[in-house]
């Protein structure tokens, strides 16, 4: 864990806590990536399967979460992307499957991408095809975060350890990565 007195803006603002670092590895490469831990309140009961296939065109097959930004409901990468925001970065939502609900979208599109955050995630590609962008990427000048979110025990996918591995292998540093861990509290499911 690292020190409390070195909680970055962003983190505090999304009211998360340093906690374990979650491991990467990847072709004989391994690193622990900082990470921040929090709890999320679900706006909705815990749904079923068949809940979950449903809704998939409005939810994303994500939890949707009691927002704490001024919004009516939200996920974790856009919670993340707020709290970026309001510590004065400019934040997007990379959505790696680009089909994303149209009420998600004004944290999926910002203005312009500067040319070196762009061209650090095309380094990354090239240096593997495998690599899958991160959730969150996020520049304040010349600083970049780039983040993952992921649920309390959730696991890196291969893509997603070949894009940490790849950003290594391009020479950007580890402490630009960081993983935000949320444990999801869910309402009681009341009979209708």
């Amino acid at each position: 864990m690292q020190p409390a007195h070195s909680i970055p803006d962003w983190v505090s603002r999304l009211g998360a806590e340093p906690c374990d670092a979650t491991p990467a590895e990847w072709s004989q490469w391994r690193a622990d990536v900082t990470t921040y831990c929090l709890t999320f309140d679900a706006l909705r009961p815990k749904r079923t399967a068949q809940e979950q296939r449903d809704n998939w065109h409005d939810d994303y097959g994500k939890v949707l979460l009691r927002p704490r930004a001024k919004v009516e409901r939200s996920v974790p990468e856009i919670e993340v992307v707020e709290a970026f925001r309001a510590a004065g970065w400019v934040a997007r939502w990379q959505d790696s499957f680009r089909s994303a609900p149209a009420w998600m979208r004004p944290w999926i599109q910002v203005a312009e991408v500067p040319r070196t955050v762009s061209d650090g995630l095309v380094a990354i590609h090239v240096a593997s095809p495998l690599a899958r962008p991160w959730d969150v990427v996020a520049w304040r000048g010349d600083d970049v975060m780039v983040v993952e979110c992921k649920a309390a025990k959730e696991v890196f996918t291969d893509a997603e350890q070949a894009f940490i591995w790849s950003g290594h292998k391009v020479g950007i540093p580890l402490d630009r990565f960081a993983v935000v861990r949320g444990a999801i509290v869910y309402p009681e499911r009341t009979s209708e």
